[in-house]
């Protein structure tokens, strides 16, 4: 099986630690899946301290002046759209802010072709329900493709970059359920509440700051920093 993981990471002060925790613990834990990263506003000397810690990357060096979420947001449909077009079989996309805190293996199990393997957020408003981003798969196929452009028809329009687990959720629901098998993803591969037996810690932005997150962020990143900060 040919798979991949899609991230995205604006390259400030504050986000490119976020990003060297995601590729230490992902080495830390033997997890060698190729990541396909669209970076924000780097530059080459980050860059290869970025390889350092996880040499199985591959980098999109975009620019962005005078970057905002939103239009960091604008990177991640294009990016998941022409990577479904490149004969990959499994695709992840994973926000880097997050900690991988064993092997993930098991995330790919039963991510057949025509597959979305994602958590519902839900809503106690029907029409605010939506997927729960961070974290989600899928298995390619035709049908997926054709949904996943379905997708790009309609963000920026009646959805925004913002809203982009909602256009998965609207389109698969309206048109696509009877094609493409939804498989849950288990929380403990998508995990905002920092559990103890949970293999990735998803802080959301909101909670980076949050004391049990960085307790184990810092433990990580003086790993990357190691490799991060040599020479040569």
């Amino acid at each position: 099986m040919k798979r991949v993981i899609l991230t995205t990471c604006t390259c400030d002060n504050r986000y490119i630690d976020v990003l060297k925790v995601f590729l230490m613990s992902m080495r830390y834990h033997g997890n060698k899946d190729l990541i396909v990263a669209d970076l924000i506003n780097g530059n080459k000397e980050m860059y290869a301290g970025l390889r350092r810690i996880y040499p199985n990357m591959e980098i999109n060096h975009i620019i962005i002046p005078e970057v905002t979420l939103l239009k960091l947001m604008h990177t991640r449909p294009p990016q998941m759209a022409k990577k479904l077009t490149e004969g990959w079989d499994q695709i992840m996309s994973m926000d880097c802010d997050v900690i991988i805190r064993g092997n993930i293996e098991g995330i790919w199990n039963n991510v057949e072709p025509s597959t979305i393997k994602i958590m519902d957020k839900g809503s106690t408003k029907k029409d605010n329900y939506r997927f729960q981003g961070g974290v989600y798969l899928f298995g390619v196929s035709q049908v997926i493709k054709d949904y996943y452009n379905d997708i790009m028809d309609i963000i920026g329009g009646e959805f925004d970059f913002f809203d982009g687990q909602a256009a998965l959720y609207r389109v698969y629901k309206n048109k696509y359920s009877k094609q493409i098998t939804k498989r849950n993803l288990s929380k403990k591969y998508n995990c905002s509440r920092f559990k103890k037996n949970s293999l990735v810690w998803h802080c959301k932005h909101a909670y980076l700051d949050n004391e049990k997150f960085q307790k184990e962020f810092q433990i990580y990143l003086k790993e990357a920093n190691k490799y991060y900060d040599q020479t040569q």
